[in-house]
């Protein structure tokens, strides 16, 4: 992974590329792609992205919604292959400078950096009810609702029954690098589903939040963090 501080304007567009011409407009206006969006209040919001313009995101909901970009926390784009994929799947993200929960069943933050697996091909169908997480060494498991059990929380974003669900946990004690973990969900019906997913990075529950890079302090605009396809990571604010 590689990481750089820049001011984003033409990162950000060069996300955004595939989907948005130079003037905002949709490149291919019968088919714009499919995001999930986290606003600044922690809120998912799902749908086509069918405009950036004028400082804002406008998604495809009913009925549609801007997003400030001021208020955006995270964008996702959600229909490449691998996500478009009707077998549920679980992919190990890892520790990417996001922390939604804690030790135990608390909620809230803590300062340590969440570990990261993201769930795809999820029958749009389907509301997850429950999932548990495993790892037998070292022994640890987490839940979505850890109530009346031991476990440890863990915080599920989903957008309006979108094939792809964000999901976060409390890192353990133990390193998990080359570690499989089982996964069972529970939808609303009652049935299950059974994955695996290998650490494929290390893990730390002393790996702080604010171990990030910093933006260059003399570059204006919004701070922001922008994943690319190739694992690269930019740092800096979005000009």
């Amino acid at each position: 992974m590689r990481l750089s501080t820049i001011a984003i304007g033409a990162a950000f567009l060069a996300v955004c590329g595939a989907a948005f011409g130079a003037d905002g407009a949709p490149e291919n206006a019968a088919k714009p792609r499919n995001v999930s969006v986290v606003t600044a209040a922690d809120e998912t919001v799902g749908g086509p992205l069918l405009e950036v313009a004028d400082g804002a995101l406008k998604v495809g909901t009913e009925p549609p919604r801007s997003i400030a970009l001021a208020d955006l926390q995270k964008l996702t784009f959600v229909e490449s292959a691998e996500e478009a994929s009707t077998t549920p799947t679980a992919r190990w993200i890892g520790q990417d400078r996001q922390d939604f929960v804690q030790v135990g069943s608390a909620q809230g933050p803590n300062g340590v950096q969440d570990i990261h697996i993201r769930l795809t091909g999820i029958s749009p169908k389907k509301e997850i009810k429950q999932l548990r997480i495993i790892s037998r060494v070292p022994p640890r498991a987490w839940r979505l609702d850890p109530s009346g059990s031991p476990d440890w929380s863990l915080v599920l974003q989903r957008a309006n029954a979108a094939s792809i669900a964000e999901v976060f946990f409390e890192p353990p004690s133990g390193d998990l690098m080359d570690r499989e973990l089982q996964l069972t969900v529970t939808y609303g019906d009652d049935s299950t589903e059974k994955l695996t997913c290998k650490a494929t990075t290390h893990t730390s529950d002393q790996t702080k939040l604010d171990s990030q890079p910093k933006a260059d302090p003399s570059l204006k605009g919004f701070p922001v963090k922008v994943n690319l396809q190739a694992s690269d990571v930019l740092v800096g604010v979005l000009a």
